[in-house]
């Protein structure tokens, strides 16, 4: 009669485990491949809108232009609506956060390196319509700063009034050749 009850024990507390406790379901998944051409494809960030849309930004290899940001639109269903990659100037850029405004606007925030013998890392705001046209990007460098060094954003957030929205990042900007201080920005 013991080894019953253990035993029914046992299969209730399975089936509790269970029923609290089992593997999700996915109801869709997707990855992205350049392709093949480098070694890196690296999600950093993601982003909903009220339409059930997905947001992903990132970096992605690129044999002819280092690593390139990568912005991908998901529709609800999981299949991609459309795909951009940005490279500032043949050098190493990064996707880092991505941010919704209230129009549907896409801005990714993220790292971009400058052309030059000097390594210059800016931080860098790319603005994307709802459908993925680039509206603009620019490398921000905070006024006093001499505008060299590496330059990375730490966090970014798009507040949306009842009117206009107003994206905010902070980061770390070089000072001076041995210093570094924190930044924030309104774009």
């Amino acid at each position: 009669m013991k080894t019953t009850k253990t035993f029914l024990a046992a299969i209730v507390l399975a089936v509790l485990c269970n029923a609290g406790y089992s593997q999700p379901v996915p109801v869709w998944q997707d990855s992205y491949n350049a392709g093949g051409l480098g070694p890196v494809e690296d999600s950093k960030d993601m982003e909903t809108d009220e339409m059930g849309n997905v947001y992903v930004t990132g970096t992605s290899d690129s044999m002819s232009t280092n690593k390139n940001i990568v912005t991908i639109k998901y529709r609800p269903d999981g299949t991609k609506a459309w795909v951009r990659r940005f490279d500032l100037a043949g050098r190493n850029d990064e996707g880092m956060f991505i941010e919704l405004d209230r129009s549907g606007n896409v801005y990714v925030i993220g790292t971009g390196r400058a052309a030059g013998i000097i390594a210059i890392t800016h931080i860098l705001v790319i603005k994307y319509s709802s459908d993925g046209t680039l509206a603009w990007s620019r490398q921000l460098i905070a006024s006093g700063t001499l505008g060299f060094g590496y330059n990375k954003p730490c966090d970014a957030v798009m507040h949306n009034g009842p009117i206009t929205s107003n994206l905010y990042i902070v980061g770390s900007v070089t000072l001076n050749a041995s210093r570094k201080i924190p930044a924030v920005f309104s774009v």
